[in-house]
């Protein structure tokens, strides 16, 4: 219309098709564009997800509507999401993508962000010790009990899970998850109990 009347204007307005923040500008002042050209990028902050990459060996664990925590360095608290998609291929550095949605929108992740993940595989019950008071001797897990003074059993035990310094187990007799557990010196409970052949 401008044009029509034998007007320049200096300035025009864009109008994008959503809200959201520039995130790029592919333009300067005073250059000339044409009417296909991109001018901005913009990203729309009201629907950001996760793109995690999970090992193949891990895949199996992962289950749709699974929910995760993400945690990052630019983040003030960790956020809730969960599983939305599952990829079906496999990359070449054999992860396999899986797409993730926050559970409530926050603006302060910011797009391209690298984030840790924490998936809830499942839930057990179990009693959990520090690794050290689990040994492992024989093909079999064992912890040592305190029966009295300087009077300890050795007990079969499953473990359930692990990490670096604690041990999810479950014991085959209920009642001795009641029973005083040996945290310090399994190792030389182990080898007195080798040598007495006994408690």
């Amino acid at each position: 219309p401008a044009l029509k009347r034998g007007e320049i204007q200096s300035n025009i307005k864009l109008l994008a098709p959503s809200n959201g923040y520039v995130t790029k500008v592919m333009v300067n002042t005073g250059r000339y564009v044409t009417e296909t050209e991109v001018l901005f990028e913009m990203v729309n902050l009201k629907h950001i997800h996760a793109e995690l990459k999970i090992f193949e060996a891990d895949i199996s664990k992962v289950k749709l509507g699974q929910k995760l925590t993400l945690s990052s360095p630019g983040l003030a608290q960790p956020l809730q999401a969960s599983v939305y998609l599952i990829g079906k291929s496999i990359g070449e550095d054999r992860t396999i993508q899986v797409h993730c949605h926050l559970d409530k929108e926050d603006e302060s992740l910011i797009p391209g962000s690298y984030v840790t993940a924490t998936i809830e595989i499942g839930q057990q019950t179990g009693i959990t010790l520090p690794a050290e008071a689990v040994i492992h001797y024989e093909g079999k897990d064992y912890a040592f009990i305190e029966l009295s003074a300087n009077k300890y059993q050795a007990v079969a035990l499953t473990v359930l899970s692990s990490s670096k310094d604690k041990v999810m187990i479950s014991l085959p007799d209920k009642n001795q998850v009641h029973q005083k557990f040996v945290f310090k010196g399994v190792f030389q409970l182990l080898g007195l109990l080798k040598n007495s052949g006994d408690e």
